[in-house]
């Protein structure tokens, strides 16, 4: 397993992640296995998630109507 940028083991797949988005994950961002497989931390089976209030893929989620900032994120 990679270590991430915090220094801590056994989270590969949000360092993929934010390698993938060029950017640290924020508060409230998870990391969600699309073929359930969390050992499967390839760039393309991960997707970035929001937890506010509940599970919602970052890209079915905009924050005004023309939003347009989660479309190449899985």
């Amino acid at each position: 397993r990679l270590i991430g940028k915090n220094g801590t083991k056994g989270y590969e797949h949000r360092f993929v992640m934010e390698e993938k988005l060029g950017r640290p994950l924020l508060k409230g961002e998870t990391v969600h296995h699309v073929n359930g497989d969390k050992l499967d931390n390839r760039p393309e089976n991960l997707e970035l998630w929001l937890n506010q209030p509940s599970g919602q893929r970052a890209q079915e989620k905009s924050h005004c109507p023309t939003c347009t900032c989660f479309i190449s994120y899985s």
